[in-house]
């Protein structure tokens, strides 16, 4: 992917990771249901009580009610983040609204970076669940263009579904409202206990934590090593290294260094990624004609190709698919921009196994705008990374490569996985992402050095 895609849509993008953990926080406030008698606050979750706040023994259909004044929805914003990305230096709740809706406006400045978040977040009861809408939301002054503007829609989508769960399970939100700056929830449920562990797995954190480490960083801080069966590496940002500071982190010095490992035998290596380039790049840049070079004139172990990530960006962040992900149009755009990929990979990889490579792995790309909604922008996104992966599978098929696919791994993570959270706010993976990627690449390598335990 490439590093010029740094703009307002990755602030955007970082917007909407941001916004989606603020509307967590809100939804972290069910881990206080207790007695409508004795109404709970953020003190009880945050101190010494936690435990014993969720484990009092309410009969069948109890009623409960929650009280929080905005002091303490901004410690509970603040605590509930903390962990994550989107942590904040400073978080601010005002509380208003009537009878039938609350109003939350948040404001806050991230902690790990340089940015300015505001938001109004309507809360609302609606047929026994509680629905939230962001009415407004800006980040550092911009508002959320294309894409980010639908993953937030998905993220608040994805809070009507934990509703319907919820009352499947037997809890009722009968009222959301504002009562002299307190945020009041008041409802029924059968299992409190049980809805407080449902909405923690749905609210507490948005999105999907960043999984243990399984290859580890690499020997190599450069990109150039001369040795026998030598990594050759090949394609965009992401086989280049980019979102690691230092080179042993990114996915290809992993893989190179968890080769080694395997057998005590010290490789070679050499990187021809450049940030930025597509498929036709590679065949066109000179990176192609490079690694014709070395595969006649070195002993080469495995060659590692990752392009489709700058197609993916190109087509969700420009033409018809930045305007409508459900339009025809965007659809006849994906179908052509498989057909380019699968031509230019189809040459990528003849010329590689013409010129005598005996081991080829090609990364797919993951969708960088998985942020854990799960709505109907999310699907969609998410289907244009599949259209694109599914190209990948056919053309190494028939070419005797095979495909590393990171889709499963990064599906909802982008918040945890990638830079979103940084101080210039990025796409590309973190070192633990590139840790994934490196994974993906020796799983489909069949290298069991990685095999989870």
């Amino acid at each position: 992917m490439t590093d010029a895609h740094t703009g307002g849509r990755r602030r955007g993008i970082a917007a909407v990771v941001l916004l989606a953990l603020l509307a967590g926080g809100l939804g972290g406030a069910w881990w206080l249901l207790r007695p409508a008698t004795n109404p709970t606050t953020v003190d009880t979750l945050l101190g010494q009580a936690r435990a014993e706040s969720l484990a009092g023994e309410l009969g069948e259909d109890e009623a409960f009610r929650l009280e929080l004044t905005e002091a303490e929805l901004a410690r509970l914003l603040r605590a509930g983040l903390a962990e994550t990305p989107a942590a904040l230096e400073t978080a601010s709740v005002r509380v208003e609204g009537d009878d039938a809706a609350a109003l939350l406006h948040v404001e806050g400045d991230a902690a790990r970076a340089a940015l300015r978040l505001a938001a109004s977040i309507e809360a609302r009861a609606a047929d026994g669940v509680l629905r939230l809408e962001v009415t407004s939301s800006e980040l550092s002054g911009l508002t959320l263009p294309g894409v980010a503007d639908d993953a937030l829609a998905d993220l608040l989508a994805g809070s009507g579904e934990v509703g319907e769960r919820l009352t499947a399970e037997g809890v009722t939100v009968e009222d959301v409202r504002a009562d002299q700056r307190l945020l009041v929830i008041t409802g029924r449920a059968e299992d409190p206990e049980r809805a407080a562990t449902l909405l923690r797995q749905a609210f507490g954190a948005v999105g999907r934590p960043a999984p243990p480490e399984r290859v580890g960083p690499g020997r190599l801080a450069v990109r150039d090593e001369p040795g026998p069966e030598l990594v050759l590496v090949l394609g965009d940002s992401i086989a280049a290294g980019t979102g690691s500071a230092d080179h042993r982190d990114a996915a290809s010095s992993r893989v190179h260094g968890a080769l080694e490992r395997l057998d005590g035998v010290a490789r070679g290596y050499r990187n021809l990624a450049e940030p930025g380039a597509t498929a036709a790049d590679v065949v066109t840049g000179g990176q192609l004609e490079a690694a014709e070079g070395i595969l006649a004139a070195d002993e080469v172990g495995l060659v590692v190709v990752s392009v489709g990530g700058n197609e993916l960006l190109d087509l969700l962040e420009g033409g018809p698919c930045a305007v409508d992900l459900a339009s025809s149009a965007c659809d006849e755009a994906i179908v052509t921009a498989r057909a380019r990929l699968g031509e230019e990979l189809a040459t990528i990889l003849g010329t590689l196994r013409s010129g005598g490579a005996p081991d080829v792995v090609v990364l797919a790309p993951y969708n960088p705008f998985s942020v854990g909604g799960g709505g109907e922008a999310e699907r969609r996104t998410d289907a244009a990374a599949a259209a694109l992966t599914a190209t990948t599978r056919a053309v190494a098929s028939g070419h005797g490569a095979r495909v590393a696919d990171p889709s499963a791994d990064f599906a909802g993570r982008a918040g945890s996985l990638t830079l979103l959270g940084a101080a210039e706010p990025d796409i590309h993976p973190t070192p633990r992402g590139h840790d994934v990627l490196a994974a993906a690449i020796l799983d489909a390598a069949g290298h069991e050095i990685v095999r989870r335990r």
